[in-house]
């Protein structure tokens, strides 16, 4: 699934809305719209589907030779999608 750019756009922009006719205390607004644009960008990254490849097999010394663990190394490659 893509990510939600519309969406991120929406909460960012409802973030500043919510607070620009604000008069009240500028320290409290300004942590507000800190929280709700870390909020936003935390359901924008969680919304991505990451597709990995899992890189190589992993033998170790004491893998019998030709022998492969279930595991792999990394870094391997990866998309955001």
């Amino acid at each position: 699934m893509p990510l939600n750019t519309p969406k991120l756009y929406n909460d960012i922009k409802r973030a500043f809305d919510a607070q620009k006719n604000n008069t009240d205390n500028q320290d409290a607004a300004i942590a507000k719209i800190a929280k709700d644009l870390s909020m936003a960008i935390d359901v924008y990254v969680r919304s991505a589907t990451v597709v990995t490849n899992p890189g190589q097999p992993v033998i170790t010394a004491t893998t019998a030779p030709g022998v492969q663990v279930g595991t792999t190394t990394g870094p391997g490659t990866g998309k955001v999608t």
